[in-house]
């Protein structure tokens, strides 16, 4: 079973990578990881799809996204996750889906 995912979100410039390296700098290395979704998704697009997420066609954009989900949980599996991410939303089942 997956450990929960602690999600610190904001909008651009509101200080969320901040607070993380501060949060980063007092646990050391505590088996927490913390995941930037913006940088892990314009990886996995260079990385896949050889191309900027800026120049994505949308359905491009939203396989790399769900993909990134599934790093993101599979991360969860063995180390608590902490996520930077603009958005997240939750649907009508209670469960969160992530917004990059």
């Amino acid at each position: 079973m997956p450990n929960p995912i602690v999600y610190i979100g904001g909008v651009h410039g509101v200080g969320k990578s901040t607070l993380l390296q501060e949060i980063s700098a007092r646990l050391g290395n505590q088996g927490v990881h913390i995941i930037s979704a913006s940088n892990l998704v314009s990886e996995l697009a260079m990385s896949t799809a050889g191309k900027p997420m800026e120049i994505l066609l949308p359905h491009e954009l939203m396989g790399i996204r769900t993909f990134a989900i599934k790093q993101i949980i599979l991360a969860s599996q063995t180390k608590k996750v902490v996520l930077d991410s603009h958005y997240v939303d939750i649907d009508m089942e209670g469960q969160v889906k992530i917004i990059v």
